[in-house]
């Protein structure tokens, strides 16, 4: 009886701690979940933030990729504004250049005319006085202005200040001259072998 109650107490004891450990495992079980269920909470959490996170830099990524495009596209026209600035530029200074050169040509065709136009008046001017126009001719061609005529044929019978230049040419005598070349006013110069004629046309001559 002894020995069976030994074994009953024994069995009991055992009952007991196997009922101690399972409560202890339970609670061990029950505190284990919990932290898992925290844990696990906490990785959704986190998942989540990662989530939102990686929205967020895709939507900057597609914002900074729409921004890189316009600005590829603005520099491109830029570029071409400036190409078609450039050109435009190079086009309006060579129009520039061939006014400026026409001008300059214009200016020397203007300083060359003025200089034959003070070349003719120059021929043109009585070689007497120097400041009346040429109205007379002697036969050698040379001229004379009608006051400086008027005194070179006082001595001639003739005075009369309209008259006719032939006239006038056949009433000088040989001991008469151009007050120019000296030549004697004789028929022997032709009228047609004109001094001043030849001049002026080489004044007007173009320059080879």
């Amino acid at each position: 009886m002894e020995l069976q109650q030994q074994l009953q107490d024994v069995q009991g004891r055992l009952h007991q701690n196997e009922e101690t450990l399972a409560a202890e495992a339970e609670e061990q079980y029950a505190e284990s979940w919990d932290n898992v269920s925290h844990m696990s909470n906490e990785s959704c959490c986190g998942m989540e933030h990662i989530r939102d996170v990686e929205k967020d830099y895709k939507a900057l990524q597609e914002e900074s990729r729409r921004k890189k495009e316009f600005l590829d596209a603005h520099i491109t026209t830029l570029k071409d504004d400036l190409k078609r600035e450039h050109r435009s530029g190079c086009e309006a200074r060579k129009k520039i250049a061939v006014l400026e050169k026409d001008k300059t040509d214009l200016e020397a065709r203007m300083h060359a005319a003025e200089d034959k136009l003070q070349a003719i008046n120059t021929e043109m001017t009585c070689p007497v006085c120097w400041s009346s126009p040429i109205t007379h001719l002697w036969p050698c061609g040379h001229g004379l202005c009608r006051e400086c005529k008027v005194l070179n044929k006082e001595a001639q019978d003739v005075t009369n200040e309209e008259e006719d230049l032939d006239i006038w040419f056949n009433c000088y005598d040989e001991q008469y001259h151009c007050p120019v070349c000296r030549r004697h006013c004789n028929q022997e110069y032709p009228l047609g072998n004109l001094h001043l004629l030849k001049k002026v046309t080489e004044i007007l001559t173009p320059d080879v």
